[in-house]
């Protein structure tokens, strides 16, 4: 009996140390058979942030007294933004002059490694006066932004030789950017080419848009600009629809590559999307009245 039971112990210890590891790096069974990888890389679903200089506007504002609006757009795409559309509301414009309902911006440059965020400091409103209320007045603009966003994917994959078999090691390296993220799902060999079925998510922090500051439509739109398996271009299909379609943050979509040998072996898939993308901040001040 203490032998089973030490047998039993030992057991566990040996499953426990097997399933450990990180999330940046830890081993992953490959579905097609013996062959597996290290799962590593980064990811960005940041795209543009907006913000404000401190103290352009004060936290705390006077009646009748002009304060300046000096925006920071921030991008962390890996390509410059150009055409940003910018909307301002949330608050009583009888009482607000100088900050215009809409504004724009010509071109955000895009990050990089050396510097981070591309950034944008152009876009300033100055002027901007609140008055004509009885009291301290609460000030809630709201800011919303749309531009065309990418993302971009790269990652290292296995393709299964003619039999559906993966037999080799390899490093699945995931990189990507952009508000939109893609998973791979499956990698399949069917007859003399290789099918891979992805699967799209909304992870940024604002909307996928048909039309800038339409709110209106279930699905909404992307674009495949490019997608590689190695140097061989896929042709490529929606799931489930006629076009590509986003609904409610998610889709997917399947392709078909060409193969360069029967036997497995690694490679990049590489793909670009690109969509409408709408993202908003609400600010708040309090305007006071110091005669009150």
């Amino acid at each position: 009996m203490k032998k089973i039971l030490i047998m039993m112990i030992t057991t566990l210890l040996f499953l426990a140390g097997c399933s450990s590891g990180s999330d940046n790096d830890q081993s992953i069974s490959n579905p097609f058979g013996s062959g597996s990888g290290k799962s590593t890389g980064s990811s960005s679903s940041t795209g543009v942030t907006l913000e404000f200089t401190n103290g352009n506007p004060p936290q705390d504002m006077f009646i009748g007294s002009p304060v300046t609006f000096a925006f920071i757009f921030k991008n962390y795409q890996l390509h410059d933004v150009e055409n940003v559309e910018v909307k301002v509301k949330g608050f009583d414009r009888s009482y607000v002059s100088g900050l215009d309902e809409e504004y724009s911006v010509t071109r955000i440059p895009k990050a990089s490694d050396a510097i981070g965020a591309g950034i944008f400091t152009g876009l300033v409103a100055s002027g901007v006066v609140v008055e004509g209320f009885v009291g301290d007045y609460n000030f809630n603009p709201e800011f919303e932004y749309c531009y065309l966003a990418k993302t971009s994917f790269r990652e290292t994959v296995c393709v299964p030789s003619t039999t559906n078999q993966c037999e080799i090691e390899y490093s699945a390296q995931t990189t990507q950017n952009g508000p939109v993220s893609v998973s791979i799902d499956r990698v399949n060999a069917v007859s003399d080419s290789v099918q891979i079925s992805f699967t799209l998510n909304n992870k940024g922090q604002g909307e996928m848009r048909n039309e800038c500051f339409n709110d209106q439509d279930y699905a909404t739109q992307y674009v495949i600009n490019s997608i590689k398996l190695g140097t061989l271009d896929g042709n490529c299909n929606p799931s489930g629809t006629d076009d590509y379609l986003l609904g409610e943050g998610r889709g997917s979509f399947f392709c078909e590559f060409p193969r360069s040998q029967d036997g497995s072996y690694p490679t990049q898939l590489t793909l670009e999307l690109e969509y409408l993308y709408e993202q908003e901040i609400q600010k708040s001040y309090t305007v006071i009245d110091p005669t009150q």
